[in-house]
This record gives C-alpha cells, sequence and structure tokens, in this order.
C-alpha cells in the first residue's frame, strides 16, 4: 500500500500518520471542523511512546504534572492518597507540535483510516460530563476523584492556582455541595463549558472494504479510566501495522477483536469500580448498562489469535 487519507487531527491520527510516513505510506490528512480540546493526563508509558514517536525525549519537560491522587469513593469512605505520575497537557498545544512533523501528500489514497467523525455507536451507559475552569485555594499537582449520590466529580490542579473540574450525573455546583474533599480545594467555579458523553461507547463493525476507525471513532471510554491517550496510541499502533500488512481480511478482524478485547476491560474496570462507588438508582442504572456491555463482548469475543503484533509489525502467530 502506497498512500493512506486520515480523516481526523487528534492523537490518534498523528500516531497513525506519524508511523505510515515513517514507512514511506503517502498520508493524507482530511481535518475535521475545528473543535473545543481539553486538558488531558498522559500517564509515563505513553508519554514515553510519545516521545519516542516524535523523536523529542524533552516533548514533556516543561509540562505541569500530577504527582498525587487523592480518591474518596463509596459512603463515608476515607480519602486514600496514592503517588501518581502524569503529564498535563493540552490537547491542543500538544497536537500543534506534533503535526509539523508529518509530510503531507495529496495523492489518491487507497485506504482510510476513519479518526474522527464517528459513525453510530453501541452505547453503554448514559453519563454526561462537563468541564468547568476552577480556580484553586493553593497551587499543586495533583488530582482528585470523588463520588456521591448521583455522580462523580475529578479535579485536576496544574502547576498554577487553575485547575479543571470534570462533573458526571450533575452540575458541579450540586456535586460541590455534598463534597468533603474537593470542595475545601475550590475558591471559585467557572460556567461549564459543554457537555460531552462519558460512557463507554464502541463502533460495530470497524471496518470494510476500504476503510477502518480508530481513536474515538472506534471507540470512547468512561474519562475514569485516565488513560484515554494511551488507548489511542495503542489503537494506532495497530492500524498502522494492519494497512502496513495489506489489510487484508484476517487481519482487520483480528484489529476489531483486540479493540473488542480492551473495551471488555475497561468495561470491567468501570464495573468495578462503579460497584464500589455509591448505592441508588443513578449507579445502579449506569452498572446495569456496564453489565449489558460486558455481555455483548463477550458475545463477540474472538478464539485464538491469528496474529501477533512484533514492535510495529503484524505477523502470523505460530
Amino acid at each position: 500500500m502506497k498512500s493512506v487519507r486520515i480523516r481526523g487531527d487528534g492523537i490518534a491520527a498523528w500516531c497513525c500518520a506519524r508511523l505510515l510516513s515513517n514507512h514511506g505510506i503517502a498520508v493524507t490528512i482530511e481535518r475535521p471542523t475545528p473543535r473545543a480540546r481539553p486538558w488531558i493526563l498522559v500517564n509515563q508509558p505513553a508519554q514515553r511512546l510519545l516521545c519516542d514517536f516524535a523523536g523529542d525525549p524533552d516533548l514533556f519537560r516543561d509540562t505541569p504534572k500530577v504527582h498525587r491522587r487523592t480518591v474518596a469513593w463509596g459512603a463515608g469512605s476515607a480519602p486514600a492518597s496514592f503517588e501518581h505520575c502524569s503529564a498535563i497537557v493540552a490537547e491542543q498545544d500538544l497536537l500543534d507540535r506534533l503535526w509539523p512533523m508529518i509530510p503531507e501528500s495529496h495523492e489518491p489514497a487507497e485506504w482510510s483510516i476513519v479518526a474522527s467523525g464517528a459513525k453510530p455507536m453501541q452505547d453503554f451507559g448514559s453519563r454526561v460530563a462537563s468541564v468547568s475552569e476552577v480556580e484553586l485555594r493553593a497551587s499543586r499537582g495533583a488530582c482528585w476523584i470523588e463520588s456521591f449520590d448521583q455522580g462523580w466529580l475529578f479535579l485536576i490542579a496544574g502547576a498554577n492556582a487553575s485547575g479543571r473540574l470534570i462533573s458526571v450525573g450533575a452540575p458541579a455546583p450540586d456535586l460541590l455541595r455534598s463534597s468533603r474533599v474537593i470542595a475545601p480545594e475550590i475558591d471559585a467555579v467557572g460556567a461549564a463549558s459543554g457537555q460531552f458523553p462519558a460512557h463507554p461507547r464502541i463502533l460495530s463493525p470497524m471496518f470494510a472494504e476500504d476503510w477502518l476507525a480508530c481513536g474515538s471513532a472506534a471507540m470512547t471510554l468512561d474519562p475514569l479510566c485516565g488513560d484515554g491517550c494511551g488507548h489511542a496510541l495503542r489503537e494506532a499502533i495497530l492500524a498502522a501495522a494492519v494497512i502496513r500488512g495489506g489489510a487484508e481480511p484476517a487481519m482487520l478482524e483480528h484489529y476489531e477483536s483486540r479493540l473488542r478485547l480492551a473495551f471488555d476491560r475497561h468495561l470491567a474496570m468501570c464495573r468495578d469500580f462503579y460497584v464500589a462507588g455509591r448505592s441508588g438508582a443513578w449507579w445502579d442504572q449506569e452498572i446495569a448498562r456496564l453489565e449489558e456491555g460486558l455481555t455483548w463482548t463477550r458475545a463477540h469475543a474472538a478464539g485464538q489469535w491469528r496474529y501477533r503484533l512484533e514492535g510495529f509489525d503484524l505477523i502470523a502467530a505460530r
């Protein structure tokens, strides 16, 4: 394969473009309508991958870091604090540094990678999230997670006195009134900047005769997992390997099966975490939908794997 069109301009799209162009495949980028992008947490494994792909070991040197995570999860539970190590970065700022590395082509494409503009997806939940800018009482590189009867809050504090507050299940002001852990950290809360789905979703099928889906066009995760960037990179590595291998039908089936397995693991993690969160109608509804998702993924589970990833190459399993 000599040329590929990539629809999208996020992390997964960039990673696909980088890996393909590094192997001599021309890439054309079809950029979607610009949209506001959030801050993201990039954990250490994802940082290492991005630094390696970009050829820049200092890519995250000057970004604020989260060094501690405090969790208050479950009715009456005492807050627990853990060491943490993630970079906090505005996704658009990161992409603005990455995309100039990609040589873009205008050749007719033989194949398309769809990494934006999702088709209708399977939904396993109904929860939505909103994001508010907040002013903090103190400057610290930390994050906090707290559960309530009607949802949960996730506060990310950077290197200065500003932060981002994600509220799921109810508006942030409503949840903050019951907060024992997060509310004392906040001095002021700004208006919420719109809503987005916070429940797991997956596309099925993920490919056809001349395209495959990747990144958020293939599946979206609950932001509680904290590894959305890592998932996007791993999907892109596998997608690029499939394309470089000729996008044979068996490879495409392997790709979709691998992503479904990752989605199944994410659903199981969410289910276990939500069971421990609280009890009540809101939690019961979301747990039931996660159980539906697990039933679906396990009904579509693959048998024996026919390929394995060796480096960045997809090869037949022995």
